[in-house]
């Protein structure tokens, strides 16, 4: 079954604060996620290679998350 993405409540609105606010918390949510349920699991903190995977995705989502705030519109 296909996932079906909602639409922008103003079609054509253009991707500014209120759409940034948005942006920034899912983010959060995927890192807070990524720490507590991935990170911190017994299985990643055994495996070195596995825990450095980890902490490049955190990383990457982080650098997203500060460039969603730094963006300018």
């Amino acid at each position: 079954m296909a996932v079906r993405r909602k639409k922008s409540p103003r079609p054509g609105a253009k991707l500014l604060g209120e759409f940034q606010h948005e942006a920034a918390d899912r983010v959060y949510v995927l890192m807070e996620t990524l720490d507590r349920f991935v990170l911190d699991h017994e299985y990643l903190r055994r495996d070195p290679s596995l825990a450095k995977l980890g902490e490049e995705a955190h990383d990457a989502l982080f650098k997203l998350y500060q460039s969603i705030w730094h963006r300018q519109h």
